[in-house]
């Protein structure tokens, strides 16, 4: 992270000497600090750290000491929300670090009182949204294993994000290689163990692979991976109409104390809004290529910090337009294909956007920029209480704008017989999974402009009709019976000033004065030697004051919108428990949009090269590549690329020493 300068950044910590001293006593009844963790403490407006954790923190975030004040013999460290938001990611993401973060009730530091937040790398749900706020929300899926004497491995994985759930058996080598390729396939970045007092040579063997990854391993009691109550769990999770004893994924007995140990891990079982919305598969290794860390590493797949974008294969072809779309293009460079059919399916559906480019832009740069990222939304309607009004709006807009994406993706000019088939591939991926899903999410279009006052939410102001509910409809008359008033004051004042209403004389809703009028610095003269006028405050952007008429209006209004807000806060659960049943829709739309994203990213990708690329034809007993170039490589400034043939059959050439130039000796 940048220095950020501290007067920015560490506010000045306002608690009174009896609240340090409550801190003081509670943090002396905390257990020891678990290794590889930090410790948070929240106060109302920021988050402080305390003894080693605050001079990491200042050292790593600050990059100086300075930073550091006292609490009785310990060294403090105060973050700001924002610095603290971005903190957390990095040690979270990137520095697999586990936090702790301790809440008071209602902001009263007192022992005894403060709650406990626990997150790690694998563990990001109760602090989602503080991560991910002001940006793309990354998937960190969950995985346990368990490893037999007879060396077949169980893995059980939790996807949070997607509310997915996958099982796993596989034999595997001593050196993990099958369980790599499946961290890798994943995206794994924490994994939980049985925990053994005397680390065994398997058990190290295990380690070393997870490091190369960069996956943080948590040791677990043995009993959390009993899967004694995993049907009755499994059934209070999943959202499946199906007998839970008859999926056939209980059948992989030796995963399903792994799965156990996940969902015990996560709290998904006390979490009521994750009952009944997961789903669960089998993961199979085969159906995709195999990779380790260090082909990764070596091929330069993924984008690495600190690297420049055309540098790796994911920066060079992400021309995404959404979040889903950057997070699916991810797992897809993590999972190559191996089956033919799949891949030729999927590169005929990049060729007929590689070769309709007015189509191909058409979507990319109108209709997919406008969808918002589903899986967040669908996280907040179903957590409830962190849903709001804006949230519901957000999905009307974006099922009114279901209708214009299929327009787009339609075609309807004649071609050839390869093209109408490439075309009714395009029709059965995408275009009729739309229009099915538009109709299916009518019922909540209607529920929204039933319940909602959409021309208050086009002002930003998200709030039920007030028709909606008699007792919102009284309130919203006293409410508009103030603005009128409040409006009448605006234009009275206006002319005892003799200034032009709205224009010079501008109605204002400040943060701390409410409603108020503001005019320019310059025109303020016109108010000194009248008691009428009440200046409030002296800005750059101008004079805020007021009248006694108008701070009563003003004064009527702010209580009567109280009023309003709290009479509508339990319509609004309402409203939010109805629009999350159709989170199930919202979660096909993801997919359907991040496909659909990945795929136009590739035929632009394609289509912008140097060179444009060409279609590969997918054999089965030859590789041969003519004028091969390395794409990452042909991009970069002042790099001339002498292209390359390979030609590989089956039985005759399986095997390619591959040198560099000088390397004859």
């Amino acid at each position: 992270m940048s220095a950020t300068p501290a007067t920015d950044s560490t506010p000045n910590d306002k608690s009174s000497s009896s609240d340090q001293n409550q801190l003081l006593r509670f943090i002396g009844t905390l257990p020891a600090q678990p290794p590889n963790t930090l410790r948070l403490f929240e106060r109302p407006e920021y988050f402080t750290a305390i003894g080693a954790d605050a001079t990491y923190i200042a050292t790593t975030v600050f990059k100086t000491t300075s930073v550091l004040k006292r609490l009785g013999t310990h060294p403090t460290c105060t973050l700001s929300r924002t610095i603290c938001e971005s903190f957390l990611r990095d040690a979270l993401l990137s520095q697999g670090q586990r936090v702790e973060i301790y809440r008071a009730p209602n902001q009263q530091q007192q022992a005894g009182e403060w709650q406990c937040t626990v997150a790690s790398p694998g563990n990001l749900q109760q602090v989602h949204e503080m991560l991910f706020a002001n940006g793309d929300m990354v998937d960190a899926p969950l995985m346990a294993v368990h490893v037999s004497g007879s060396g077949e491995i169980g893995v059980g994985f939790v996807d949070p994000a997607q509310r997915t759930l996958g099982v796993c058996v596989f034999t595997d080598s001593d050196v993990f290689s099958n369980l790599e390729a499946l961290v890798i396939q994943l995206g794994v970045r924490e994994c939980l163990v049985v925990e053994e007092r005397t680390a065994s040579a398997a058990r190290r063997r295990l380690v070393s692979m997870l490091d190369r990854c960069n996956v943080v391993l948590t040791a677990c009691e043995r009993a959390l991976f009993s899967a004694k109550n995993i049907e009755q769990d499994l059934a209070r999770l999943l959202n499946t109409a199906a007998p839970v004893a008859a999926l056939p994924e209980l059948l992989l007995t030796l995963a399903l104390g792994p799965l156990a140990c996940a969902l015990q891990y996560l709290g998904l079982l006390s979490d009521d809004s994750a009952h009944g919305t997961y789903a669960i598969r089998t993961h199979s290794l085969a159906q995709f290529m195999k990779l380790d860390a260090s082909a990764l590493d070596a091929l330069n797949l993924l984008h690495r910090p600190q690297m420049p974008r055309n540098m790796s294969l994911q920066g060079l072809l992400d021309r995404c337009r959404t979040a889903q779309g950057r997070r699916l293009l991810a797992q897809w460079l993590k999972q190559p294909l191996v089956d033919r059919e799949m891949i030729e399916r999927r590169l005929d559906l990049v060729e007929v956007f590689f070769v309709d480019a007015e189509r191909r832009n058409a979507l990319r740069q109108t209709h997919l920029r406008v969808f918002p990222d589903l899986a967040r939304l669908a996280s907040r309607l179903q957590g409830g209480a962190r849903a709001s009004l804006q949230d519901i709006v957000r999905v009307y807009q974006l099922v009114n704008a279901l209708p214009a994406l299929g327009d787009a993706l339609s075609h309807t000019a004649a071609g050839s017989e390869q093209q109408d088939a490439r075309e009714a591939m395009v029709r059965e991926e995408y275009l009729g999974p739309v229009r099915q899903i538009a109709d299916s999410l009518g019922p909540l279009r209607d529920l929204v402009e039933t319940t909602v006052d959409l021309e208050m939410a086009d002002q930003h102001e998200f709030m039920l009709r007030a028709d909606f509910d008699e007792a919102l409809q009284d309130t919203r008359a006293q409410m508009d019976s103030a603005m009128d008033l409040i409006l009448t004051q605006l234009q009275q004042v206006s002319d005892a000033l003799d200034l032009e209403a709205y224009k010079k004389v501008k109605l204002e809703k400040h943060a701390s004065f409410g409603y108020c009028l503001r005019v320019s610095r310059v025109d303020a003269a016109r108010l000194r030697g009248k008691p009428r006028f009440f200046e409030l405050a002296t800005l750059k952007t101008g004079v805020f004051f007021t009248t006694a008429a108008l701070r009563d209006a003003a004064r009527a209004w702010a209580e009567h919108a109280d009023a309003y807000a709290k009479t509508q806060a339990e319509l609004v659960r309402e409203v939010v428990r109805v629009a999350a049943s159709y989170c199930p829709l919202l979660a096909q739309l993801n997919s359907l949009v991040a496909h659909l994203d990945v795929v136009l990213a590739f035929a632009e990708a394609s289509a912008s090269a140097p060179v444009p690329y060409t279609r590969p034809q997918v054999g089965a007993e030859v590789l041969r590549l003519v004028d091969a170039r390395h794409p990452c490589l042909e991009v970069q400034d002042g790099v001339s690329f002498i292209a390359n043939g390979v030609e590989m059959a089956r039985g005759r050439s399986d095997f390619a020493i591959i040198t560099d130039p000088n390397m004859g000796g």
